[in-house]
Protein backbone atom coordinates (compact mmCIF):
# COMPACT_ATOMS: atom_id res chain seq x y z
CA UNK A 1 0.00 0.00 0.00
CA UNK A 2 1.35 3.32 -0.64
CA UNK A 3 0.21 5.17 2.50
CA UNK A 4 3.17 2.30 3.62
CA UNK A 5 6.04 2.30 1.30
CA UNK A 6 5.93 5.59 -0.03
CA UNK A 7 7.26 7.39 3.32
CA UNK A 8 9.70 4.88 3.57
CA UNK A 9 11.09 5.87 -0.22
CA UNK A 10 11.41 9.24 0.80
CA UNK A 11 13.31 8.45 3.96
CA UNK A 12 15.81 6.53 2.16
CA UNK A 13 16.18 9.50 -0.35
CA UNK A 14 16.74 12.13 2.75
CA UNK A 15 19.06 9.68 4.66
CA UNK A 16 21.04 8.23 1.77
CA UNK A 17 21.11 10.92 -1.05
CA UNK A 18 20.50 14.00 1.19
CA UNK A 19 16.84 14.51 -0.54
CA UNK A 20 14.42 17.21 0.94
CA UNK A 21 10.55 15.73 1.23
CA UNK A 22 8.35 18.12 0.90
CA UNK A 23 5.75 19.11 3.34
CA UNK A 24 2.20 18.93 2.10
CA UNK A 25 1.14 21.87 1.00
CA UNK A 26 4.29 22.69 0.13
CA UNK A 27 4.81 24.06 -3.13
CA UNK A 28 7.72 22.23 -5.34
CA UNK A 29 8.80 25.17 -7.52
CA UNK A 30 9.83 27.54 -4.87
CA UNK A 31 13.06 26.19 -3.03
CA UNK A 32 13.76 27.63 0.53
CA UNK A 33 17.15 28.73 -0.57
CA UNK A 34 18.41 29.36 -4.33
CA UNK A 35 21.27 26.78 -4.26
CA UNK A 36 19.04 24.13 -3.51
CA UNK A 37 16.95 21.97 -5.80
CA UNK A 38 12.76 21.85 -5.18
CA UNK A 39 12.49 19.34 -2.20
CA UNK A 40 11.14 15.67 -3.16
CA UNK A 41 7.14 15.01 -4.00
CA UNK A 42 5.09 15.63 -0.34
CA UNK A 43 3.40 12.01 0.32
CA UNK A 44 0.48 13.04 -0.78
CA UNK A 45 1.95 14.49 -4.16
CA UNK A 46 3.92 10.88 -4.42
CA UNK A 47 0.87 9.15 -3.72
CA UNK A 48 -1.26 11.43 -6.19
CA UNK A 49 1.47 11.10 -9.48
CA UNK A 50 2.00 7.33 -8.36
CA UNK A 51 -1.76 6.55 -8.89
CA UNK A 52 -1.98 8.50 -12.52
CA UNK A 53 1.12 6.44 -13.15
CA UNK A 54 -0.86 3.06 -12.40
CA UNK A 55 -3.88 4.39 -13.60
CA UNK A 56 -2.25 5.02 -17.15
CA UNK A 57 -0.28 1.07 -16.83
CA UNK A 58 -3.65 -0.32 -15.79
CA UNK A 59 -5.14 0.53 -19.33
CA UNK A 60 -2.23 -1.32 -21.28
CA UNK A 61 -1.72 -4.74 -19.33
CA UNK A 62 -1.51 -7.48 -21.92
CA UNK A 63 -3.28 -10.49 -21.41
CA UNK A 64 -1.38 -13.38 -20.67
CA UNK A 65 -0.43 -15.77 -23.72
CA UNK A 66 -3.37 -18.42 -23.83
CA UNK A 67 -5.63 -16.78 -20.75
CA UNK A 68 -8.41 -15.45 -23.21
CA UNK A 69 -8.89 -19.00 -24.93
CA UNK A 70 -8.28 -21.36 -21.41
CA UNK A 71 -11.56 -18.50 -20.26
CA UNK A 72 -13.58 -19.05 -23.67
CA UNK A 73 -13.27 -22.94 -23.63
CA UNK A 74 -14.43 -23.26 -19.64
CA UNK A 75 -17.32 -21.26 -20.28
CA UNK A 76 -18.22 -23.25 -23.49
CA UNK A 77 -18.19 -26.11 -20.51
CA UNK A 78 -20.35 -24.31 -17.97
CA UNK A 79 -17.77 -23.93 -15.47
CA UNK A 80 -18.11 -21.14 -13.16
CA UNK A 81 -15.56 -18.50 -12.62
CA UNK A 82 -14.40 -15.49 -10.97
CA UNK A 83 -11.63 -13.17 -10.62
CA UNK A 84 -10.04 -12.66 -7.17
CA UNK A 85 -7.48 -9.81 -7.13
CA UNK A 86 -5.66 -6.99 -4.95
CA UNK A 87 -6.30 -4.01 -7.27
CA UNK A 88 -9.14 -2.06 -6.33
CA UNK A 89 -11.76 -2.18 -8.36
CA UNK A 90 -11.03 1.66 -10.47
CA UNK A 91 -8.06 0.08 -11.57
CA UNK A 92 -9.78 -3.32 -12.94
CA UNK A 93 -11.98 -1.50 -14.71
CA UNK A 94 -9.61 0.12 -16.65
CA UNK A 95 -7.85 -3.00 -17.41
CA UNK A 96 -11.13 -4.64 -18.42
CA UNK A 97 -11.28 -2.23 -21.91
CA UNK A 98 -8.81 -4.28 -23.54
CA UNK A 99 -10.02 -7.58 -21.96
CA UNK A 100 -13.59 -7.91 -22.51
CA UNK A 101 -13.22 -11.18 -24.33
CA UNK A 102 -11.84 -12.84 -20.84
CA UNK A 103 -14.49 -10.29 -18.35
CA UNK A 104 -17.73 -10.87 -20.30
CA UNK A 105 -17.58 -14.61 -19.04
CA UNK A 106 -16.59 -14.21 -15.60
CA UNK A 107 -19.49 -12.75 -13.83
CA UNK A 108 -17.70 -12.70 -9.92
CA UNK A 109 -15.03 -10.13 -9.55
CA UNK A 110 -14.25 -9.49 -6.12
CA UNK A 111 -11.54 -6.71 -5.91
CA UNK A 112 -9.09 -5.71 -3.03
CA UNK A 113 -10.77 -2.89 -1.98
CA UNK A 114 -14.28 -4.54 -1.71
CA UNK A 115 -15.51 -4.69 1.83
CA UNK A 116 -15.65 -8.62 2.12
CA UNK A 117 -11.86 -8.11 1.45
CA UNK A 118 -10.36 -7.34 5.12
CA UNK A 119 -6.83 -8.67 4.46
CA UNK A 120 -5.09 -9.08 0.95
CA UNK A 121 -3.29 -12.00 -0.22
CA UNK A 122 -1.64 -13.94 1.05
CA UNK A 123 -4.50 -13.56 3.53
CA UNK A 124 -7.59 -16.13 2.17
CA UNK A 125 -10.30 -12.89 2.17
CA UNK A 126 -10.69 -12.60 -1.56
CA UNK A 127 -10.47 -16.09 -2.23
CA UNK A 128 -13.31 -16.92 0.21
CA UNK A 129 -15.20 -14.33 -1.15
CA UNK A 130 -14.92 -15.26 -4.44
CA UNK A 131 -16.48 -18.26 -3.60
CA UNK A 132 -18.96 -17.18 -1.85
CA UNK A 133 -20.54 -15.24 -4.37
CA UNK A 134 -20.34 -18.36 -7.29
CA UNK A 135 -21.68 -20.50 -4.29
CA UNK A 136 -18.90 -23.55 -4.66
CA UNK A 137 -17.31 -24.78 -2.25
CA UNK A 138 -13.70 -23.31 -1.96
CA UNK A 139 -12.25 -26.83 -2.38
CA UNK A 140 -14.12 -27.57 -5.57
CA UNK A 141 -12.16 -24.18 -6.70
CA UNK A 142 -8.92 -24.24 -8.83
CA UNK A 143 -7.24 -20.79 -8.45
CA UNK A 144 -4.99 -19.72 -11.48
CA UNK A 145 -1.78 -17.33 -10.31
CA UNK A 146 1.58 -15.36 -10.91
CA UNK A 147 2.30 -14.47 -7.50
CA UNK A 148 3.77 -16.50 -5.14
CA UNK A 149 1.28 -13.99 -2.40
CA UNK A 150 -1.73 -15.64 -4.10
CA UNK A 151 -0.56 -19.45 -4.06
CA UNK A 152 -0.32 -18.46 -0.48
CA UNK A 153 -3.45 -16.87 -0.52
CA UNK A 154 -5.40 -19.89 -2.50
CA UNK A 155 -4.28 -22.54 0.00
CA UNK A 156 -5.35 -20.65 2.96
CA UNK A 157 -8.45 -20.53 1.55
CA UNK A 158 -8.83 -24.21 0.51
CA UNK A 159 -8.45 -24.09 -2.93
CA UNK A 160 -6.24 -26.13 -4.95
CA UNK A 161 -3.90 -23.68 -7.56
CA UNK A 162 -2.30 -23.78 -10.58
CA UNK A 163 0.96 -21.42 -10.79
CA UNK A 164 1.72 -19.66 -14.07
CA UNK A 165 4.88 -17.84 -13.08
CA UNK A 166 6.58 -14.68 -14.55
CA UNK A 167 9.18 -16.03 -16.98
CA UNK A 168 11.61 -13.91 -14.41
CA UNK A 169 10.41 -15.68 -11.12
CA UNK A 170 11.93 -18.83 -10.61
CA UNK A 171 9.28 -22.00 -10.47
CA UNK A 172 10.82 -23.41 -7.41
CA UNK A 173 9.72 -20.90 -5.08
CA UNK A 174 5.79 -21.64 -6.21
CA UNK A 175 6.78 -25.48 -5.76
CA UNK A 176 8.01 -24.07 -2.34
CA UNK A 177 4.51 -21.93 -1.23
CA UNK A 178 2.87 -25.61 -2.40
CA UNK A 179 0.97 -24.63 -5.86
CA UNK A 180 -0.45 -27.97 -6.76
CA UNK A 181 0.92 -27.54 -10.40
CA UNK A 182 3.25 -24.98 -11.86
CA UNK A 183 3.03 -24.30 -16.05
CA UNK A 184 5.22 -22.20 -18.06
CA UNK A 185 2.03 -20.75 -19.69
CA UNK A 186 -1.81 -21.14 -20.10
CA UNK A 187 -1.54 -22.89 -23.12
CA UNK A 188 -0.41 -25.51 -21.64
CA UNK A 189 -3.29 -26.24 -19.02
CA UNK A 190 -3.70 -29.89 -18.93
CA UNK A 191 -7.84 -29.39 -18.44
CA UNK A 192 -8.04 -33.94 -18.22
CA UNK A 193 -5.58 -33.58 -14.85
CA UNK A 194 -8.07 -31.20 -13.13
CA UNK A 195 -11.11 -32.97 -15.11
CA UNK A 196 -12.41 -30.20 -17.21
CA UNK A 197 -12.65 -31.64 -20.58
CA UNK A 198 -16.08 -31.13 -20.56
CA UNK A 199 -19.03 -33.72 -21.93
Amino acid sequence: QGHAWIPLVLEYGKRHWNVRAAEDGESRTTATDADLPPPAPSVSEFWQRWETQLSDMCRNVDALPGAAELVEILAERNVPMAISTSSRRVAVEKKRERHERIFRHIPVVVCGDDAAVKSGKPAPDGFLEAARQLGVDPSECLVFEDAIAGVQSARAAGCKSVAVPDPRMESDAFVEAKADEVIRSMEDFDYAKWGLLGT
